[in-house]
């Protein structure tokens, strides 16, 4: 679903993008400048994110850059999903994983802290962006639609006709050594 999201955006690249999973990434060694993991160390599962984190390493040249955002487990967007898909646990674990970064072969270069807003046009929008990102979340959003959409209500803030969620994220840059 989110390979075909990309190309849909972008489809004069085609090349540029690959079908893969951190865990058995889809490049030669030391052939990347960066990895970025974007909000999706948490989706790898809890016993292969080391692998990822080994995986990156692979495909980095010498003195590249890993890039690791994950949302926090806290704040108006993690509450309004929560009902639906709780993920405080898997993103502990994501932050656990990249304590042993250093393991394997990575230095903590920078760690920083953000909010990022997403702002929607209804309670409808949201569930279709909740569901289009993991469509296994749709019988879970049909049963509790009513209480989830209360609290879309809730933890929103109207701005400009549209409902805001603020999203708490840590960010790691690290360098391979």
């Amino acid at each position: 679903v989110m390979l075909q999201a990309a190309l849909s955006t972008d489809p004069e690249h085609p090349e540029s993008y690959r079908n893969g999973v951190g865990q058995d990434l889809p490049f030669e060694s030391e052939t990347a400048d960066a990895v970025v993991f974007s909000y999706s160390l948490h989706h790898i599962p809890a016993e292969e994110m080391i692998t990822a984190l080994k995986e990156a390493h692979r495909v980095l040249k010498p003195g590249g850059t890993m890039y690791v955002v994950e949302p926090v487990p806290k704040g108006p967007s993690f509450e309004s999903n929560r009902l639906i898909d709780d993920e405080t646990v898997v993103r502990g674990l994501a932050q656990d994983a990249l304590e042993g970064a250093p393991e394997v072969g990575f230095e903590l270069r920078s760690h920083t802290t953000f909010d990022s807003e997403y702002s929607y046009e209804s309670a409808q929008a949201w569930e279709a962006r909740v569901v289009g990102i993991d469509p296994s979340r749709k019988s879970k959003m049909d049963q509790h639609r009513e209480a989830a959409t209360k609290l879309f209500f809730e933890h929103a803030t109207e701005r400009d006709g549209r409902y805001v969620f603020v999203q708490p994220n840590d960010l790691k840059v690290y360098t391979r050594v």
